[in-house]
This record gives structure tokens, sequence and C-alpha cells, in this order.
């Protein structure tokens, strides 16, 4: 969640997934590198990932093939798809905070340069429309029975 939000820059996604991170336990060294974006002195076992989510972040959620395959070669198929779902709700989230954050910076005089109060007011609508239908559909989604 840090590595994709430190990127992105979202102030409220920063300060509720740090707090999250150092209630799991996360170190407040590595707490420090996260928000850094030191993604150095990380176990190869979550450095793959962190780095991917970074990448992912940066490229303006375009990764590199190559980038993607070394995070399915690493977690396998079904791991990596979820670590791709985490990035793609986080990084949905911070657009949501970043863009609540440029409306908040509009009615205080100053608005945020490269936005607007119609993207501002469709991105921040839109979700409240978006986020249930997607809720709802996937409450109602069949699950696969594996035992065949």
């Amino acid at each position: 969640m840090l590595a994709v939000t430190q990127v992105n820059g979202c102030r409220y996604c920063n300060y509720g997934h740090s707090k999250a991170a150092l209630a799991a336990g996360v170190s407040q060294k590595e707490l420090q590198n996260l928000l850094k974006g030191d993604l150095d002195e990380f176990p190869e076992g979550e450095s793959v990932a962190l780095t991917f989510a970074q990448h992912y972040a940066e490229s303006d959620s375009k990764p590199d093939p190559l980038a993607l395959k070394r995070l399915e070669e690493t977690y396998g198929d079904e791991t990596s798809r979820q670590i791709l779902a985490y990035i793609r709700m986080i990084t949905f989230g911070n657009l949501y905070g970043n863009t609540f954050d440029a409306l908040i910076s509009r009615l205080l005089l100053k608005p945020a340069s490269g936005s607007s109060l119609l993207n501002e007011l469709f991105v921040l609508i839109g979700s409240l429309i978006i986020m249930p239908i997607g809720m709802l559909m996937h409450t109602r989604t069949p699950k696969k029975d594996h035992r065949s």
C-alpha cells in the first residue's frame, strides 16, 4: 500500500497506511524506508512485490511486461493477481484522496494545477456510484467449486 501511495502522494492514504503498517508490526525503520521509496533493504520475498507496486504507480498503471512476468514468476499466478488487485485498489483510493484534496484546495481558492472542477466532481460523484455497484457485483459473483 505504501509503495504505491508514496508515488501517488495521497496524504490521507499515507497517514492511514502508515498507521496500519505500524499496527501490523512494521518497524519504524521499514516504515521510513517505504515512505522514502527506498526498497533496497527489504528481503527479496517482499522486495519484488514492493518494487513492482512502485513501478506500477510510476508507470501510470502501465507496468512493463517484464516486470509483470517477474512478479508472476516470483509469486505464481493467483498471488500475482491478488497483488495486482490490491495495487489497483490502492491506486483508485489515491486518485480519490488526491481528487478530494484538489476540490478542497479549489474551495479555498487555491486550485490544484492540472485539475478542473468538472474532473474533481466527476471522480468524486462517479466513485459514489461505481463503488457500490462493484461491491454488489462482487458479492453476487458465484464462487467456483474446486472439489471436482
